[in-house]
């Protein structure tokens, strides 16, 4: 925990060594200097290592789930501000949004409520992205790895695999899960 609170200790070696020096120190001071066991610091700075790639995991995915969600909006690049592709995937992970005409209205039901223009934006985009996927034109050349593809590029299937991996059982993996 020491090695998750200090800066340095968001570094692998860091998380490594902390826990095994603090776990030495510990053994020093219960048993004495001379019955240190170096196969327990060890295992304990280990046990570090690997909390440290849990949470870079959990990083990871969130951050995936993140850009499915914005990949599902199909954003105008020349349109698109910096501030509303970090302020979408959160404002789509915070109202639980589906590709759906009822989940759209319901997000602009409540940005009109609340005069939130990010939600609006929010609105907007998932309109668009609805409407662009019913009149698309089909892509399937009839390879089975292009049918699953296809299936999996949807946009309101991209909008669901983004909220499944960024938010899992309604818990963030960016911010609540990957620093623990």
């Amino acid at each position: 925990m020491l090695a998750a609170l200090v800066p340095q200790g968001r570094g692998l070696k860091a998380a490594t060594a902390i826990p095994a020096i603090i776990d030495a120190v510990m053994q020093a001071v219960t048993k004495g200097p001379l019955n240190v066991d170096p196969m327990q610091s060890a295992t304990q700075g280990a046990i570090g290592a690997g909390a440290r790639m849990v949470g870079k995991g959990a990083e990871w995915a969130g951050d995936l789930g993140d850009s499915k969600i914005l990949r599902s909006l199909r954003l105008n690049p020349s349109e698109t501000t910096d501030a509303s592709i970090t302020m979408l995937p959160k404002l789509a992970k915070e109202e639980g949004a589906r590709l759906t005409k009822a989940s759209e209205g319901a997000i602009r039901r409540k940005a009109q409520q609340t005069g939130s223009g990010g939600l609006e934006e929010l609105a907007d985009a998932m309109g668009k992205s609805r409407r662009g996927e019913a009149v698309a034109p089909s892509r399937d050349s009839g390879w089975l790895n292009e049918i699953v593809m296809n299936f999996l590029r949807r946009p309101h299937r991209q909008m669901a695999m983004g909220q499944a991996l960024s938010n899992p059982f309604g818990v963030d993996m960016k911010s609540k899960i990957a620093p623990l």
